[in-house]
């Protein structure tokens, strides 16, 4: 592909203000991909390099999304930023990697019943009935490690309702 009709013929054109889904290749990032001028692009910047044009500046040379839809191509949802303005962007949504998980759209928070819980998760060792008791009751957690034949930190997890605290 190596004009701006041709690029164009692949992108779904829709009211000014939705998102213009790309309908070639995606990446493995999600992302419109394409061979561009015995190249490989993604299409959001094509888009936006041909409707408005280059970057303004050598650090500005990140197409990024408004709409956070990594096909759009509407260039009124795209615009050139920087690399920081990317990873601010992206923590700001809740996307950030590592231990930094925030934000309304972070997995664990959209669908908290994907995690497994208690005795369905493959370190438990008490079930759900022996945790119950165990709050009911008022142990300690000496008196739980004896009893129930866990580790001195995981009984104090437990008893201060850092582990366990579903129930």
């Amino acid at each position: 592909m190596n004009t701006a009709a041709e690029f164009w013929a692949r992108v779904e054109r829709k009211q000014q203000t939705e998102c213009w889904p790309w309908l070639g290749a995606i990446d493995s990032g999600g992302y419109g991909s394409l061979r561009w001028q015995g190249g490989s692009a993604r299409a959001h910047q094509i888009a936006l390099r041909d409707t408005v044009g280059p970057p303004p500046d050598s650090d500005r040379r990140y197409a990024l999304h408004h709409c956070d839809n990594r096909k759009c191509c509407n260039p009124d949802h795209l615009y050139w930023g920087t690399y920081r303005d990317n990873a601010l962007d992206r923590e700001k949504r809740g996307r950030g990697g590592g231990s930094k998980r925030r934000g309304d759209r972070n997995g664990l928070r959209k669908h908290p019943e994907s995690v497994l819980r208690g005795e369905f998760h493959g370190s438990a060792i008490l079930t759900e009935q022996e945790v119950r008791s165990i709050l009911a009751r008022g142990l300690r957690p000496c008196e739980i490690v004896r009893e129930y034949k866990i580790s001195p930190s995981q009984a104090k997890r437990i008893v201060r309702r850092i582990s366990w605290k579903h129930l």
